[in-house]
Order: C-alpha cells, then sequence, then structure tokens
C-alpha cells in the first residue's frame, strides 16, 4: 500500500519513458525510489545531508526531492543545476520546511503544493520545473 505522495508520483511517472534518468534526493529508501527502479527507471541517488550534487549541469529530466527534515541551504538550486530546461522537480517535505521549497528563480510553480497527512505529521507535496530566464513558465 502507497501513500498519497506515493500513487500521485507514480501517476505522474506513467506517462514517461522509462530510459529517462531520475534522480532521488534525500530519503532514498522513500517508497519512490524502490518502485520507479521496478518499473525501469534509470535511478541515480543522493542522500547526503550537503547540498552539493555530483553530477554535472542539466544531466536528468527528473529530480524526486522527499526529505524528512528541513532541506540544506542551496539544495533547490542544486536540484535545478542537475535539471535539464523543462525537467521537474517532485517534491515531498515535512510542513515547516515548504518555505525553502517554493518557486525561485529557475524554478517555476508546476502544481501548487498539496497538504499530505502522514502518519508521523502532515507532509506537502509539490512540482517545480526548471525555467530558463526569459521564458514563459
Amino acid at each position: 500500500m502507497h501513500d498519497e505522495a506515493t500513487d500521485h508520483l507514480l501517476r505522474t511517472f506513467a506517462a514517461l519513458d522509462p530510459a529517462e534518468a531520475v534522480l532521488v534526493v534525500g530519503d532514498v529508501a522513500a517508497p519512490e525510489a524502490a518502485l520507479l527502479a521496478r518499473l525501469g527507471f534509470r535511478l541515480a541517488t543522493h542522500r547526503r545531508a550537503e547540498p552539493a550534487l555530483p553530477w554535472p549541469d542539466a544531466c536528468f529530466g527528473w529530480v524526486v526531492l522527499r526529505l524528512g527534515a528541513p532541506p540544506p541551504l542551496g539544495l533547490p538550486a542544486e536540484c535545478r543545476r542537475v535539471l535539464r530546461p523543462g525537467g521537474w522537480l517532485f517534491w515531498t517535505a515535512p510542513a515547516e520546511a515548504a518555505p525553502a521549497l517554493r518557486p525561485s528563480e529557475g524554478l517555476a510553480e508546476a502544481e501548487a503544493p498539496r497538504l499530505r497527512r502522514s502518519p508521523a505529521a502532515p507532509v506537502l507535496q509539490g512540482i517545480l520545473r526548471r525555467v530558463e530566464p526569459g521564458v514563459p513558465a
């Protein structure tokens, strides 16, 4: 059985080519990672607390960010850096961490954050899209 956030992510990924490279950041043991791997997506993972991601610029079409604590300062910008133009950032975080994951320069809101109830604490989930300066979101 999946939580609502996992179900939503799987519905979103149903339209993607499984050959797409996906970066999972944060809780790499989250249900999404195992399910995406079983569906054939090529996964890269990053669980360290520091925000620097060890991949080159613009190398992923999707980043799945699922954190159990507030994200390290600079992590959303790093996620944007490794996304290809037009790439997507699917995030789930505790409600108190959400301000750090709001749209920012180069990341536009593709789906408004939704509050999800979980056994531990409320979480917010949303989707951001990498946009280039001067290009409408």
